[in-house]
């Protein structure tokens, strides 16, 4: 098994509405990942999920490599830390 890629999606459409969190949210995943996230913006208007066009719903990170596994070896190291 060979790992490739670790994605980090966060969904922010209902924290964006509030002003100043987004680019707290912003900050707080570069601090964690040392990459700008991606902003993902819907494309169409839809009543059914109550999104607007051109709205921000998400943040996308895509890591590879030597990014990737220093965020699995901190994540890792959080998680067993956690836990004791």
């Amino acid at each position: 098994m060979k790992l490739e890629k670790i994605t980090i999606n966060l969904g922010v459409k209902k924290l964006c509405e509030t002003n100043g969190i987004y680019e707290q949210i912003e900050a707080d995943l570069l601090q964690i990942t040392h990459q700008l996230p991606f902003r993902i913006h819907s494309k169409v208007n839809n009543d059914r999920f109550k999104l607007k066009a051109n709205q921000l719903n998400a943040l996308k990170i895509t890591l590879r490599k030597d990014k990737m596994f220093n965020f699995i070896s901190k994540l890792f190291i959080f998680i067993i830390n956690f836990h004791n």
